[in-house]
């Protein structure tokens, strides 16, 4: 869009100062039945022929009367308004008197122009797709590093060692919540588990001296002699 808006702006322009220039030229192209033919213009209005443009202008019989600048042309059209040959655009313009006037510009500095900003975007949008892939990645990888942490404490987690905890400091703000969540989960199943441990523990001495008295009772009970009858 934007080498199709710069194209289009430049065009515009420099159409712009050729009418300007041809219509001026036209209002300043009289005749004279006496001196003949002149143009009534400061002579600091044509050096502008001196910057890429070029002017003619020719009597109604088709007779050049003056031109300058590049390139001085012969007409080939009356018709006046804008009109392309080749590399060259023009405006035509008529004075008061018949005389037409021709003022035109290569395009070629125009499509210079447009051929070294169209390379400037491809650089541009080039280093601007490297460095948004490069800063996408490198904030995707700060952005996940808090997560494959909690992930990582979260499968550390085993019966033997229910201690560790998220660091909710150093967690981001939006995964605050939670690590303090995943936390009081924590605490309470390490409570839970030292509960269940603490009971098994309890229970198994508890049990312990009543088994043993029975089985010390039954050992006894084996060795005694008994008659074949009992």
């Amino acid at each position: 869009m934007l080498y199709w808006g710069h194209g289009k702006l430049r065009r515009s322009e420099l159409d712009v100062a050729l009418e300007s220039r041809a219509r001026a030229l036209a209002g300043a192209t009289e005749h004279d039945k006496e001196d003949g033919w002149e143009i009534e213009l400061a002579p600091d209005f044509l050096v502008f022929a001196e910057y890429g443009f070029y002017y003619s202008i020719f009597a109604p019989d088709g007779r050049l009367l003056r031109g300058g600048g590049a390139q001085a042309h012969t007409i080939v059209s009356a018709q006046v308004g804008l009109r392309e040959q080749g590399d060259q655009r023009e405006f035509v313009a008529r004075s008061p008197d018949g005389a037409t006037v021709v003022v035109g510009a290569s395009l070629q500095g125009l499509y210079a122009e447009r051929r070294e900003l169209l390379f400037l975007i491809v650089v541009a949008g080039l280093a601007v797709s490297v460095l948004g892939l490069g800063g996408g990645w490198w904030l995707a990888r700060r952005t996940m590093a808090p997560i494959a942490d909690l992930t990582a404490t979260a499968a550390g987690l085993s019966a033997s060692d229910l201690t560790q905890r998220l660091d909710v400091a150093r967690t981001p703000r939006e995964l605050a919540p939670l690590a303090e969540t995943l936390n009081d989960a924590f605490d309470r199943l390490q409570t839970a588990f030292e509960q269940q441990t603490r009971f098994t523990s309890d229970a198994s001495h508890e049990l312990r001296t009543p088994l043993s008295v029975v089985r010390t009772q039954a050992e006894l009970a084996l060795k005694k002699a008994r008659s074949l009858e009992y």
